[in-house]
């Protein structure tokens, strides 16, 4: 189950519970609630996982990207220094390979550029993740905390 889902359960289960009169606390059924936040802790370690893997996602694709644009700049020196060799056309080969190593390099650029642009798109919606989780479980602690002071005092 979606750790939001189980804050959304949790959430519904303390707007369930009978309110005393005249104290503004509620009841709740205990062992609904402990097995609702033990829910929540068994979801966490999955989120943390998933963040984990998109971290380790990024650098593979960018260490793709960059393996793979250094492979289309050396077949470009490669193609060059093949053309020069033939010594046919020595200058109309010269300026061919410069045009493919440009080429090449554009887009080995493009490529980074584009790894890094997905990448950050990732973390950003990791990071709002991470950031709701946070504020959901910061919104739970307080309400039990209000509960609990309520039930005390």
């Amino acid at each position: 189950m979606e750790i939001f889902e189980l804050f959304d359960n949790l959430e519904e289960l303390i707007a369930g519970g009978g309110r005393i009169p005249l104290t503004g606390k509620v009841v709740v059924n205990e062992d609904e609630l402990i097995e609702v936040v033990e829910q929540i802790r068994n979801s966490l370690p999955d989120e943390l996982r998933q963040a984990r893997w998109v971290l380790k996602e990024r650098q593979r694709i960018i260490a793709d990207a960059e393996n793979e644009a250094r492979e289309i700049v050396q077949q470009g020196k490669e193609y060059t220094a093949k053309l020069i060799d033939e010594n046919e056309i020595t200058r109309k080969a010269q300026q061919q390979a410069q045009e493919i190593i440009e080429k090449a390099q554009e887009e080995a650029r493009e490529i980074r550029l584009g790894s890094h642009a997905y990448a950050e798109r990732v973390l950003a919606k990791l990071e709002d993740l991470l950031n709701n989780l946070t504020e959901s479980v910061q919104r739970g602690r307080a309400e039990l905390k209000k509960d609990e002071e309520r039930a005390q005092g």
